[in-house]
């Protein structure tokens, strides 16, 4: 065919910007990407067009025709595409639903998302306190649950962290669902941290995210000595 889709896909991620280019230039000093329905905005040449992210409704069918006119021939090309339908939402939860910073250990879930197409989904985890920049727990993964430790909460936001599941489909076009979980200050030690929560078979994204929190974490102030240990 002399049109096609860049990148090249099965479906449309609505999501994401998208063009339709011809095979080979035809330098066209008349031509017409008629779509239907109507994709609203775009860049468009004699060569190419190109959609922007969310011009596009989920699960429509489109129909383009693209008419060119060159010194030596009319170009009247059709193409039929479909666009990805949206996950549908579902819930995350922690157990427990409070506990300790970087002591307790915190089993986030995902239930009840799906694909109305019938695909596979993946799976991605973040952490989040209330002011700061989200962190990565987990990278995209096919299990709708993750372990993991967390930064503790701010007191000024009552210890509340917010938690994040990120869910896509194959054509990559996501959701997301965020929750609350209580993170107070650890009451016990947190020294080794480190070398208690990094594997050797642990993937390098969680490494990051374990040395994220340490070195965002604020110390547990030491406890005040008692007179016998000031003068020990």
């Amino acid at each position: 065919y002399l049109l096609q889709i860049s990148p090249a896909t099965a479906k449309i991620n609505p999501q994401e910007g998208v063009s339709f280019i011809l095979k080979e230039p035809q330098n066209a000093t008349n031509y017409l990407w008629t779509f239907s329905p109507n994709i609203k905005g775009g860049e468009k040449t004699g060569d190419y067009f190109t959609a922007e992210a969310n011009t596009m409704l989920p699960g429509q069918t489109y129909s383009l025709n693209y008419y060119g006119q060159t010194p030596t021939k009319t170009i009247n090309e059709t193409l039929s595409f479909s666009v990805s339908k949206v996950p549908l939402e579902g819930t995350v939860a922690s157990t427990p639903a409070e506990g300790e910073g970087l002591l307790t250990n915190f089993t986030l879930v995902a239930n009840g998302f799906s694909d109305p197409e019938g695909g596979a989904l993946e799976y991605k985890f973040l952490g989040r306190n209330y002011g700061e920049e989200a962190y990565s727990l987990s990278d995209w993964q096919s299990s709708n649950q993750f372990t993991t430790l967390l930064k503790t909460g701010n007191k000024d936001d009552l210890f509340l962290v917010q938690v994040t599941v990120q869910v896509r489909n194959m054509y990559k076009v996501h959701i997301e669902k965020t929750a609350n979980v209580t993170v107070k200050t650890p009451t016990g030690d947190t020294s080794n941290f480190l070398t208690s929560s990094i594997t050797p078979d642990m993937p390098t994204s969680d490494k990051v995210a374990v040395f994220a929190m340490a070195t965002e974490l604020t110390a547990v102030p030491a406890p005040t000595p008692t007179p016998e240990q000031a003068t020990a």
